[in-house]
């Protein structure tokens, strides 16, 4: 009995084996796609970055500046709303247990 039990034990991390093996292989596959991807994307805003003017770069890092400026003020503004909607139910008891 105490062999069975040994065997199945190696037939299991066998296949666990496998499994991880076909996930790092899978990893590795749509870790390349991006890549290429990423190395196209790069290669067109450094083909657009040489070709444009002086204006256009300064309208884009204004416009990105801009742009994260924006992305804070609403960050605070979406903490502030559940904030109040937290302590409006907190006062007004809705996280309180019921009694039946």
């Amino acid at each position: 009995m105490v062999d069975k039990k040994k065997t199945t034990r190696k037939v299991e991390s066998n296949t666990f084996e496998k499994k991880v093996e076909e996930a790092k292989d899978t990893v590795s596959d749509v870790a390349e796609k991006v890549w290429e991807k990423s190395k196209k994307l790069i290669w067109k805003i450094s083909d657009w970055w040489k070709k444009s003017s002086t204006w256009e770069k300064i309208c884009m890092i204004w416009g990105l500046i801009l742009l994260l400026i924006g992305l804070i003020i609403l960050w605070d503004i979406v903490a502030w709303l559940i904030f109040i909607l937290l302590w409006l139910g907190l006062i007004s008891g809705f996280f309180s247990k019921k009694n039946k």
